[in-house]
């Protein structure tokens, strides 16, 4: 599998099946653009697609979507509560 860009080129050869997320920060002028990745905490889960992420608690509905703003995560991480 290759992927080209304008400026780099990279190439991966997989001997197995995966599923394979990649995150890219591109470097603009001096500064990079893309978010780092979220820890959830302990008790929740995370799911992130480009520039959304959702964190999820274990033991309840609870949820949080977040969208990466340049390189900053917008949005706000709650505390789970506990299940019944």
């Amino acid at each position: 599998m290759t992927f080209k860009f304008n400026v780099c080129e990279f190439e991966f050869d997989f001997l197995f099946l995966s599923t394979v997320s990649v995150t890219l920060a591109v470097l603009v002028g001096d500064s990079a653009v893309g978010c780092s990745n979220l820890v959830p905490p302990s008790d929740a889960w995370l799911r992130r697609t480009d520039n959304e992420a959702t964190i999820g608690c274990y033991t309840t509905r609870q949820r949080w979507n977040l969208r990466c703003d340049g390189n900053q995560w917008k949005g706000t991480i709650g505390v789970c509560s506990q299940g019944d």
